[in-house]
């Protein structure tokens, strides 16, 4: 079983971070555009200018050290706490092929990347995940056409068919599969569309504990979330979403007041994870 308690940081660990606070410029994200704002009011342009990127150059090494030492340290420490062992590769992706069998995203001719690649084992069943970039289509080479994490569990779940859950708003039609149900509950069937080649599996898939969790993961994970169940495997898809555990702090976010804040903040993405996995591959 996984222990979802806080981790105790190390010493060692503290001390890392204390010397990466103490090395920080801690320049708040407005002086940067309060220098560029200022040639309205009489600062020469070459010096307003020079200053604000200066000071935006230092502030994204900050954060540059401070996401560094989330992914290299915190992350593994939280994931060892929740799930043990496991393997981490900065700017690794998971496998194309993965992607395509869950029919949550459409790859067609775009360029593929991805980051953040964790394998673990979780209560017996294998997981991969990492953040994916998806770019270009037809004549548009600069579009991005999903950008987010993806999950893969290898759950080995016996069903009559399988199925595949979108946000209505994701307007994507499911790959292969015979037809679009309803699910009877009035709340899970105005956020979701569900397609199956089967519908036995909608009926022993979605429970109300699994349309619960699903809808509970959708609150804590931002973007437009997807799911599957194909040949056994629980696939996690989520477009425009925020990329999970490789931000110490998302664009636009404050900067952590101490070392807690951002364990707290990897325990709740892995966790969340996890969360998903026993909502799907175990009810």
């Amino acid at each position: 079983m996984s222990n979802r308690e806080m981790p105790t940081a190390l010493p060692v660990v503290r001390n890392e971070y204390l010397e990466l606070q103490r090395k920080s410029r801690r320049i708040p994200f407005w002086v940067p555009i309060l220098c560029f704002a200022s040639v309205g009011i009489g600062i020469p342009l070459s010096l307003a200018l020079g200053a604000g990127a200066l000071l935006l150059i230092l502030r994204n090494q900050d954060r540059k050290r401070l996401n560094d030492f989330y992914q290299e340290t915190v992350v593994p420490m939280c994931l060892r706490q929740v799930v043990g062992d496991h393997q981490m590769s900065r700017n690794l992706a998971v496998p194309q092929e993965l992607v395509a069998a869950s029919g949550l995203v459409q790859l067609g001719n775009a360029s593929y990347n991805g980051d953040t690649y964790i394998a673990a084992t979780y209560r017996g069943i294998s997981m991969v995940m990492s953040n994916l970039t998806l770019k270009g289509r037809g004549d548009s080479r600069d579009e991005i056409t999903f950008k987010g994490p993806f999950a893969a569990f290898y759950a080995g779940r016996k069903t009559s068919g399988n199925l595949w859950i979108f946000e209505k708003e994701n307007k994507l039609t499911a790959t292969g599969a015979a037809g679009q149900y309803l699910t009877g509950v009035a709340e899970f069937d105005r956020q979701y569309v569900v397609y199956a080649d089967n519908p036995r599996a909608v009926e022993e898939v979605l429970d109300f504990r699994t349309m619960n969790a699903i809808m509970d993961a959708e609150s804590k994970l931002p973007g437009c979330i997807r799911f599957s169940l194909v040949d056994g495997t629980v696939y996690m898809a989520v477009s425009d979403g925020t990329p999970l555990l490789s931000q110490a702090v998302p664009k636009g976010a404050k900067d952590p007041s101490d070392l807690d804040e951002l364990i707290g903040k990897a325990m709740f993405e892995v966790c969340t994870l996890v969360d998903i996995a026993d909502a799907l591959c175990f009810s």
